[in-house]
């Protein structure tokens, strides 16, 4: 299933190693994980709890992926809709912690 997808992503708060990110990276999935503990190489890494660096790093591999690919990202996930809603959803949760 893994070998199939086009982007893991692993935004994590702590972390031990992640076996999954090295199971991405050995399959050639692009991975995208915090920067909480050591990765494998050739992980993308993004400043633990920063939402913006994060979604930065996603939409620049969405648009590496759109490039090779034949599919186009959809701009409302992002600005409108699935995006705002887990960017909203993440920070209630962590104003409740």
């Amino acid at each position: 299933l893994l070998k199939m997808a086009d982007l893991f992503v692993r935004p994590t708060r702590s972390d031990s190693f992640g076996i999954s990110v090295a199971e991405a990276v050995c399959l050639g999935v692009p991975a995208i994980a915090s920067d909480v503990c050591k990765r494998p190489d050739g992980t993308i890494l993004f400043r633990a709890g920063e939402k913006k660096d994060f979604f930065d790093k996603v939409i620049i591999q969405l648009d590496e992926i759109q490039k090779t690919k034949n599919w186009k990202r959809n701009e409302s996930f992002v600005n409108e809709g699935t995006g705002k809603t887990l960017l909203e959803s993440s920070e209630l949760r962590h104003r409740s912690n």
